[in-house]
């Protein structure tokens, strides 16, 4: 705009703003990040690909950057249309927007939105930053950078690898890997140094770097002088073991008069030969240089003994050192142990502690086949004799994959491939089935460990790994305090134990899981080979001992024996004439039968979408009907339609809310409002800035037709953030949900001061977590606060009873409160038989309802 101002008049006088729009051009990206809630268009270089970072079931992401900057570009539906490869120049036309603190570019229109000018160009060179500037610049956010640091964590979820890169100063960034672009933290070794290249971004208030291929990691070596030494693990009797010794010049200077020494062997082998100009001096062997140049150029050289021990000895060398002029401090290498025989025994491969130390070497081994399981891609085996290491195992996983070997229990085999460290779990990797043969048949099992792990979780954890591979057994009765979950893992405690739940902040680690056997997902009861509610017994479990996905479990060779329990399922009397109740209800995926659909869970048909309004009329009906029901996971409104004309609860008059928010998987917050004793007088969805809430907070304001008289309440749904990233890291976001949550009640508040304000719904949160503090601290009062709050629970995960479902009051209305029940219809429970039209486990969660009385 303009102004215009006098010496003699006080007020500049300002003429109106000139808005002007370019046609058919291009603005600059850091302009465009600036400009929330403006159709622009944006020209760049992709540095991303699409379909590699997750971008819900049907859409698509890439990234582009130009001169300024950087900006994800997110495709709404854009899955297998979308294409962009890093090195395409492409425009790109849509809405700018935030999600989840993410700033982002969103097309419309396929392919008039994306239109990619030139294909195959180079990317452009990451940005070298520093990790002080990954943490705190926004100018790289977007863009495509490198960095280096130190690595101090590692650690998998499940669909995701985190690494910490610490740089000298102690600054923190989070790498983020994504398994859906292929990435694995495997080849990576904490306390490590390495050069990432990724993407810069902030993403639900964490700063990272998300790397897009596996060459995104360099590892960076100190500018040292450095000796490695290699040897085979094994080799048969009267074989050759050629020793190789690499020496690395990693500073910048060239490095001047090299020595290298090498101790052979001095029991069970001879010496053969010395290689590559080596020396014999007395009982070492000394390769000289006059120079090697700096800047990581290395250097080979070998010798060559002849193994003399027995089948079954060990051979080991006496290490090697390496000096020069300019680096006289000794660099010693370790010693190399190569056992003689068909290959290395199981009590090695897995040694003592948590990963093995042969990882990504190839090697052979044998043992007795203890378990077969083609739906887990392998097998395992167990050496019949072993060292007397008690902190070693005497079992391994084969991973075979899609092949499907012709093992059975009790062969003996030899099996050869790579040692690999797969979610915590130490395996071989065998990629030619000629690298399986099966040497015997017929074989004893060995005798399997009965399972007896202490409480605490962290000497469980001791307790468990030497066992790891091995055949294990609970033989007598053994209780669930947890169902059979849909991946088929089922939590026991030892009846001896005397436990019968275990609730959120008690001992877990006395807990043993027994598998199916199977990696599949079961959505019901049909193809699981057995499932446990809560208080069932599980007896004569035998198998070998897994490690996946955080979790030591047995994966049974035979089927248990099962004692299940029956009990009815419960339900509610309905609210008095002068009594109103609120539920809320995480109905867990409640989808239509029609498209769009996300990728998981599988669409149900007709028939099955029936079931479910069934199933879930049946629970409202069991939740004693109540006045007003808050429910998390719905797709569209249409599907509340076809359940308030459920038969069971048609009789209420339920009126349906739901306004579509901005979840990538389609699901959305909701409520069913009695017709026949309240009156629903208006609906919003109340979206927090920045992208915090993409499913909004929906406040409905209802009118309570009561015996005394008419009362209004106002309620706010929630489904906040998942913990899937793990609780710390994604508590902060919850925290922000709830900020907002209390800013919209203190919003109606500052109208009407004697409001009563419910806020409920699924918060991902327990109880005493600092979300639900924040709320606290807001007045509000938790109506668990009328019951022992310790002993409620609405989910059970992974065998810990825990309450993510929550229902806080204004303090009027909570002094008002009779009666609060989590009504457990769901979390004991596994996943239902196939054509169960009754509300047992219709959902993951268990409502919970409250009752006020005027």
């Amino acid at each position: 705009g303009a102004y215009v101002e006098a010496e003699n008049w006080p007020l500049r006088a300002y003429g109106p703003v000139l808005p002007l729009a370019v046609e058919g051009g291009a603005i600059p990206i850091a302009t465009a990040r600036t400009l929330r809630g403006q159709t622009v268009t944006v020209e760049g270089v992709a540095t991303m690909y699409t379909d590699g970072f997750y971008a819900g079931s049907t859409g698509t992401k890439f990234y582009l950057e130009d001169e300024s900057g950087g900006i994800q570009a997110y495709c709404p539906g854009g899955k297998g249309v979308v294409h962009v490869q890093p090195g395409d120049r492409v425009r790109v036309t849509g809405l700018i927007d935030v999600y989840r603190d993410s700033i982002e570019i969103i097309p419309s229109t396929y392919p008039d939105d994306v239109e990619v000018l030139a294909q195959g160009g180079e990317p452009p060179e990451p940005t070298p930053v520093t990790i002080k500037q990954a943490v705190g610049d926004d100018a790289i956010l977007g863009r495509l950078v490198a960095v280096e640091g130190l690595t101090t964590r590692i650690e998998e979820f499940n669909y995701s690898y985190e690494v910490d890169l610490m740089d000298d100063q102690g600054n923190t960034l989070l790498v983020y890997l994504e398994k859906e672009a292929g990435l694995t933290a495997e080849p990576l070794d904490v306390g490590k140094r390495y050069r990432i290249t990724g993407i810069s971004e902030l993403y639900s208030g964490q700063r990272q770097v998300k790397p897009r291929y596996q060459t995104d990691f360099v590892e960076i070596f100190p500018p040292e002088l450095m000796l490695t030494a290699q040897a085979p693990n094994s080799v048969p009797p009267g074989g050759t073991i050629t020793y190789a010794l690499t020496a690395w010049n990693h500073t910048d200077a060239p490095l001047s008069d090299l020595r290298i020494v090498a101790t052979p062997p001095r029991q069970g082998a001879t010496l053969a030969q010395v290689l590559d100009g080596g020396q014999q001096e007395m009982d070492t062997i000394v390769w000289t240089m006059p120079i090697l140049a700096g800047g990581g150029v290395s250097v080979t050289v070998r010798y060559q003994v002849m193994a003399e021990a027995p089948e079954g000895g060990q051979i080991q060398d006496g290490g090697a050192v390496i000096t020069a002029a300019e680096w006289p401090e000794p660099v010693t290498t370790e010693p190399l142990l190569t056992f003689v025989g068909s290959g290395v025994p199981i009590w090695a491969i897995q040694g003592p502690g948590e990963a093995s130390p042969y990882v990504r070497q190839e090697a052979s081994t044998e043992g007795v086949v203890i378990g077969v399981f083609p739906d887990l891609g392998g097998f395992w085996i167990q050496e019949t004799e072993s060292d007397e290491d008690p902190a070693t195992s005497a079992g391994l996983f084969i991973l075979t994959g899609e092949q499907e070997p012709s093992v059975q229990l009790g062969d003996r085999v030899q099996v050869r491939g790579k040692v690999r460290e797969v979610s915590g779990q130490t395996l071989l990797d065998v990629a030619d089935p000629a690298d399986i043969v099966v040497l015997s048949s017929g074989h004893d099992l060995p005798p399997a460990v009965e399972l007896d792990p202490p409480p605490d979780e962290a000497e469980a954890v001791a307790y468990y790994e030497p066992l790891e591979g091995m055949l294990v057994q609970v033989s007598a009765p053994a209780l669930a305090v947890g169902p059979t979950s849909k991946y088929g893992e089922t939590p026991l405690v030892r009846q001896t134990r005397g436990v019968t739940r275990i609730f959120r902040g008690e001992p877990t680690g006395l807990l043993i899981f027994v598998d199916d056997g199977a990696a599949a997902t079961h959505y019901d009861r049909s193809t699981l080979p057995f499932a446990l509610q809560s208080g069932d017994l599980l007896a004569d479990a035998l198998g070998p001992l897994a490690y996946t996905y955080g979790h030591y479990k047995i994966e049974p060779i035979r089927q248990p024996v099962v004692t299940n329990t029956e009990e009815a399922l419960p339900a509610l009397d309905p609210p008095g004439p002068d009594e109103f109740s609120i539920a809320t209800f995480n109905v867990e995926n409640l989808f239509d039968a029609s498209s769009p659909h996300p990728s998981d869970p599988p669409m149900p048909t007709t028939r099955q979408y029936k079931q479910d309004l069934t199933k879930t009329a049946d629970a409202i009906l069991r939740m004693g009907a109540p006045t007003i029901v808050g429910l998390q996971e719905v797709e569209n409104v249409d599907i509340l339609t076809d359940l308030a004309a459920e038969e069971a609860i048609a009789g209420f008059d339920y009126q349906p809310v739901l306004i579509e928010g901005n979840d990538s998987r389609g699901i959305d917050v909701a409520y069913l409002v009695r017709g026949d004793r309240a009156t629903l007088e208006g609906a919003v969805a109340l979206p927090a800035p920045e992208g915090l809430t993409s499913r909004p907070p929906l406040l409905i304001t209802v009118t309570l037709h009561l015996e005394g008289g008419e009362e209004t309440v106002y309620v706010l749904n929630n489904h906040f953030s998942s913990m899937a990233g793990g609780e710390k890291p994604t508590e902060p976001r919850r925290k922000a949900q709830a900020a907002w949550n209390v800013k919209l009640v203190e919003d109606i508040l500052a109208r009407d001061p004697e409001a009563q304000v419910v806020v409920l719904g699924d918060l991902n949160s327990f109880y005493d977590s600092p979300p639900l503090d924040v709320l606290r601290a807001a007045g509000l009062r938790h109506v668990y606060e009328f019951v022992a709050p310790e002993r409620l629970y609405s989910y059970i995960f992974q065998g810990e009873s825990e309450t993510l479902d929550h229902i806080l009051v204004t303090p009027g209305l909570y002094e008002r409160l009779v009666r609060v029940e989590a009504l457990h219809i769901d979390a004991d429970y596994p996943p239902p038989l196939p054509d169960d039209l009754s509300a047992r486990r219709v959902s993951d969660h268990d409502p919970i309802i409250a009752v006020f009385r005027r």
